[in-house]
């Protein structure tokens, strides 16, 4: 499908809160400082506190980090974008299906609590293969699926219909999108990557979380939210089903080297800790 038909059904691309915008301008200057980047932050209400409860309960459970300044320590400014933008999208996400209809409105709220159902299961998976980057992670799994909330945008009636007629039956959500939308939520979420200036490995992430194996770059992290992804799926947490991960031919499970009681632990510990993890993304 060529990039211009693409742009005819695809017309309005959100943007993220101004705030985040000015933090991520300022991490990319060389001469910023750790004590800029706090005040800029410190200038948004409430962002502080919302920056911190999402990190400490997205990635330790519990309160690990008391101060802008330790979680500066603890990631590096580099690093301190995968935060800010977690945060920033959540805040979109949150905002977003508020302002929609009733219908249009659910179908938004489900897919973001798709995404927090992926974000929990990637960290986790991150951890037990040791990914150094956990804050990566967090933001992969949260963002993988933002084409969806971009078609909802665009075409919140279609699309809407459409996860109705798939819900809670094991679907391909891929190609019936491109069947009945004409484009499916990766392409999508390829074309908002420009928009949002978001890192090559996020990029990655989004286009290929259904075609891992076609993935060149950043191959650990995008095998890492495909079957966060698909984990999450067939817990129930989205509109289509898929089948159950097979833990002998499942092409994640073999690259990330993981056994089946990995996968059986996993699914037990989602059943109860997710709605723990849900609360560090309700602001």
């Amino acid at each position: 499908m060529s990039e211009e038909l693409n742009s005819k059904r695809i017309s309005l691309f959100p943007a993220l809160p101004a705030i985040v915008n000015q933090v991520l301008e300022s991490l990319s200057s060389r001469s910023v400082n750790d004590y800029e980047i706090i005040g800029i932050i410190e200038s948004e209400p409430g962002m502080s506190t919302a920056l911190l409860g999402m990190i400490n309960h997205a990635l330790f459970g519990k309160i690990t980090l008391n101060s802008l300044s330790e979680l500066i320590d603890m990631l590096g400014l580099p690093r301190l974008r995968f935060a800010v933008l977690a945060y920033g999208f959540s805040r979109f996400c949150n905002e977003n299906y508020a302002n929609f209809g009733h219908t249009s409105g659910l179908s938004a709220k489900i897919t973001w609590e798709h995404a927090i159902s992926v974000a929990y299961f990637g960290v986790e998976i991150a951890k037990i293969v040791k990914y150094p980057r956990l804050e990566e992670v967090l933001l992969a799994g949260l963002i993988h699926d933002v084409g969806r909330q971009v078609i909802m945008i665009n075409r919140p009636e279609e699309y809407s219909e459409l996860l109705g007629s798939v819900y809670g039956i094991v679907v391909d959500i891929v190609a019936q999108e491109r069947t009945k939308i004409g484009l499916s939520h990766d392409q999508v979420g390829a074309m908002l990557v420009g928009h949002w200036q978001l890192p090559e490995s996020i990029a990655s992430v989004i286009e290929y979380h259904h075609n891992c194996e076609a993935a060149e770059d950043h191959q650990i992290l995008v095998h890492i939210i495909t079957l966060a992804n698909q984990l999450a799926v067939s817990q129930g947490t989205s509109f289509e089903l898929c089948d159950k991960v097979d833990k002998d031919s499942n092409v994640s499970v073999h690259l990330l080297e993981l056994s089946g009681d990995d996968i059986d632990e996993l699914v037990k510990n989602f059943h109860q800790n997710a709605i723990a993890f849900r609360k560090a993304f309700n602001f």
